[in-house]
């Protein structure tokens, strides 16, 4: 995979899936997570995003769907104010009785015991993490194929179609047919969409199923 600028020119570093969780697997579908920050543009003005095949060979038929650039922010707990403990209450001492002609001894003043409030611990809430919006448009393919293309250069051929008879995501997905190699560029044939606006200092992943 790789990104490319608005004059087709590649921006960062090509992003090889066999060292993101191995090779696509024959008759099943594999997903991809990629960190944007592996890719090397962050903070760089991209236009283009591709899938290439590197081999020198013509392949079988791939179905690519759920596309993913997505950026998620975790929102921090509100803090929680701490309960106020009030004071112990002091007793009052009681007065000395009057000494009657008859020696009477004085009474001791016994203090009346006040139980100490039991504080309550704190609960802190369970952040909720921010829901994550997706920047590709028509991701899973079940609106059609726009705003997707395929790029063909000079000295290969291929096509590609919604297919419905398989996804990994809904109910489609998208399916390239290359008819016709260039062993000396395999970078012929890409699945190509414009006009992807990324924001300096967020982090993206991108993901798919293959």
């Amino acid at each position: 995979m790789q990104f490319y600028d608005e004059t087709d020119v590649p921006v960062g570093k090509e992003i090889d899936l066999a060292n993101y969780g191995g090779d696509p697997i024959a008759g099943s579908y594999k997903v991809y997570t990629i960190p944007l920050a592996d890719f090397g543009v962050v903070g760089k003005k991209v236009s283009d995003i591709h899938l290439q095949n590197y081999t020198d060979i013509a392949q079988p038929v791939l179905y690519v769907d759920r596309f993913g650039l997505t950026s998620s922010t975790v929102a921090l707990p509100t803090a929680t104010p701490m309960p106020t403990v009030a004071p112990t209450a002091v007793p009052t001492s009681q007065p000395t009785p009057t000494v009657a002609p008859t020696a009477i001894p004085i009474p001791t003043v016994l203090p009346t015991s006040m139980p100490t409030p039991t504080v309550k611990p704190t609960v802190i809430p369970t952040a909720t993490p921010a829901p994550v919006s997706n920047l590709i448009q028509n991701a899973s393919y079940e609106t059609g194929l726009t705003p997707w293309h395929i790029d063909v250069q000079t000295g290969a051929t291929a096509t590609m179609s919604q297919d419905t008879t398989t996804a990994s995501e809904g109910q489609a997905s998208v399916k390239v047919n290359v008819t016709k190699a260039n062993s000396g560029n395999t970078w012929y044939v890409q699945l190509a969409q414009d006009t992807i606006s990324l924001v300096s200092g967020k982090q993206y992943t991108v993901s798919f199923g293959r």
